[in-house]
């Protein structure tokens, strides 16, 4: 997928936050790991928390769910010079749309 083809020259640790195309509401968080694949993960808002779920872990925002994985999360692309838009997708569930993460 296009996510995949974004990260394939990137070296580990490089990440981006994107919102899902299948998840309405969720992101997903992709990066390349130590032995050069790309992992998708899902991210899930917690509106009663105003929080992020990852996995089995909650984080109070965004900022905090990339401090802790740090170890991965190393290196945030920005897919502005790709002329793609930051925001949300589309009604047509365009998945290009990316955000980049303040490290």
């Amino acid at each position: 997928d296009e996510t995949r083809q974004r990260l394939a020259d990137k070296p580990p640790g490089a990440f981006l936050l994107r919102f899902s195309a299948s998840q309405k509401g969720a992101l997903v968080v992709a990066f390349v790991d130590d032995a050069r694949q790309v992992r998708q993960s899902l991210v899930y808002p917690k509106p009663e928390s105003g929080g992020y779920q990852l996995g089995e872990e909650t984080y109070a925002s965004i900022d905090q769910l990339v401090d802790v994985n740090k170890h991965r999360l190393r290196l945030p692309c920005n897919f502005r010079e790709y002329g793609l838009t930051v925001g949300p997708p589309s009604s047509a569930g365009a998945a290009a749309a990316a955000a980049t993460a303040a490290a």
